[in-house]
């Protein structure tokens, strides 16, 4: 279960549901004590049925959210580079990668097209889709 920090009192209606409903459907019995509620939540190794109470689960699996996270999160914030930055960065790789064999082989020159997963764009790559609105606008008048 994935939480967010104060969340596990969202989950009573939902515990309720499982200690009057379920598990009395479960069990046979009429009502689910407090004890036994605590019995049947443990893991099926320890003779429970991990039915685990979702109000007590949500901080737990917050916190250990947090402890997984905090070393991406660490990383992450250490660096300090603009999505801009990064664009130019594979433009010059893609330069280096290709441009000398375009440049020999082929006898042509390339631009470069980088383009990010969220739809971003470099700046070569915004030239060139400007280059061909405009084409395609004067063909198209």
């Amino acid at each position: 279960m994935r939480t967010v920090c104060d969340v596990g009192e969202m989950f009573q209606v939902l515990e309720n549901r499982i200690a009057n409903n379920f598990i009395p459907a479960l069990t046979g019995r009429e009502s689910c004590s407090n004890e036994e509620r605590s019995l049947l939540s443990l893991p099926t190794r320890h003779s429970g049925l991990n039915l685990p109470n979702p109000v007590d689960l949500a901080e737990i699996q917050h916190d250990a959210s947090l402890k997984l996270t905090e070393p991406l999160k660490k990383m992450t914030l250490s660096h300090n580079t603009s999505v801009a930055a990064l664009f130019r960065k594979h433009e010059l790789d893609k330069k280096r990668e290709y441009g000398e064999r375009v440049r020999e082989v082929e006898n042509s020159s390339f631009t470069q097209l980088v383009f990010s997963t969220t739809g971003g764009t470099s700046r070569e790559t915004t030239v060139v889709y400007k280059r061909l609105a405009d084409l395609l606008a004067n063909k198209l008048n």
